[in-house]
């Protein structure tokens, strides 16, 4: 019986930082995905013709909204640990 309990409580308390890890993901993705310089990487590559091109404008978008995600990520870790 105390094992089911611990259980329970093991899984009540992950449950909530699961959807909020999600969560902040989500957020963060639309954030990168609107920022202007990676908005302008998207355009460039959905408006090509040449499939070679596009997919050298596809890895640069790609890699535009991961460093936004790691600059967002960063950002909050700052301030939730007292930074700037």
């Amino acid at each position: 019986m105390k094992s089911f309990i611990f259980a329970t409580y093991l899984i009540l308390a992950i449950i909530p930082t699961v959807f909020k890890a999600q969560a902040e993901g989500y957020v963060a993705q639309n954030a990168c995905d609107n920022d202007s310089k990676c908005v302008g990487l998207k355009n460039e590559y959905e408006n090509e013709a040449d499939l070679v091109t596009k997919s050298e404008k596809r890895e640069k978008y790609t890699a535009c909204v991961k460093l936004c995600n790691m600059m967002a990520r960063a950002q909050r870790w700052a301030v939730q640990n007292g930074g700037r």
